[in-house]
């Protein structure tokens, strides 16, 4: 048999195999997505006999599962912004996970979880200022939205567009220039860690708080939280469920209700 049939074939013969393995794969993911579909359905159930009011709508809305991911702090990341913002400045270690850098110009510091300050002496107005360390500390997968409320200016940090809950700078004018404040993210490119819990578990966990006080669900929504580690954070999603002039947050990694800053 000439070599060029015989290539042929074995070219035949791998797209069948690939064609096969890919309607496998795609009737595997089709079974998850309905055992998924299903648990929830069930889990929805369970909810409303435990008393809570909701819109179910809400719940199938929700993404069926998120990553969660890891940062490290980053004292490179920490000192371009120092510089962008003070020019040449001194570091001083003050323990403790704080970094303070000061120069003619005013001074920055970074603390363990993201916290931040940045104050400027030399006349640059509240809008620069904020703009100057959004954009500098810009990564990868982060962006942010603007807002301005009196004379203050402000910035909420999104991952993958989604609202990173308790992360967020003010800033305002000085005598001398303007100061910023909050909590924001300054490390390295983050990392999967894997996927959260299903949208199943995250309502049984609700079952369990509904059985203790009543729940009215009235909003819900896909945010992510940043939980200190020794060597940066983990940026895990989580719901933030509205209950009228309330609101609770269940970590999408432990299924657990958790406090946000």
């Amino acid at each position: 048999m000439e070599w060029n049939k015989v290539k042929s074939m074995l070219i035949a013969l791998l797209l069948v195999v690939n064609i096969l393995l890919g309607l496998n794969i795609q009737a595997q993911l089709s079974a998850q997505r309905a055992d998924e579909e299903e648990s929830l359905h069930l889990a929805l159930s369970l909810l409303a006999d435990a008393g809570a009011q909701f819109d179910e709508q809400l719940f199938w809305n929700m993404p069926r599962s998120s990553a969660v991911l890891l940062g490290e702090r980053s004292t490179e990341r920490e000192a371009q912004l120092a510089g962008t913002l003070l020019g040449e400045a001194s570091l001083n270690e003050a323990g403790g996970g704080v970094s303070i850098y000061t120069s003619s110009a005013g001074s920055v510091t970074f603390r363990s979880g993201g916290l931040f300050e940045a104050e400027l002496n030399d006349g640059t107005g509240p809008e620069e200022l904020l703009g100057l360390i959004v954009e500098t500390a810009a990564i990868k997968g982060m962006d942010y939205e603007m807002s301005a409320e009196g004379e203050s200016v402000s910035a909420q940090l999104l991952l993958d567009g989604w609202t990173v809950a308790g992360a967020a700078l003010t800033c305002r004018s000085t005598e001398t220039g303007a100061l910023a404040s909050g909590r924001w993210y300054f490390g390295s490119e983050p990392v999967s860690e894997g996927a959260g819990v299903s949208r199943a578990e995250m309502v049984v966990a609700l079952v369990r708080i509904a059985q203790e006080r009543p729940l009215d669900i009235t909003g819900l929504q896909l945010v992510y939280t940043q939980e200190q580690l020794r060597s940066g954070v983990r940026l895990s999603p989580a719901w933030r469920i509205d209950l009228g002039d309330e609101q609770i947050f269940l970590n999408g990694n432990t299924a657990q209700e958790v406090s946000v800053e």
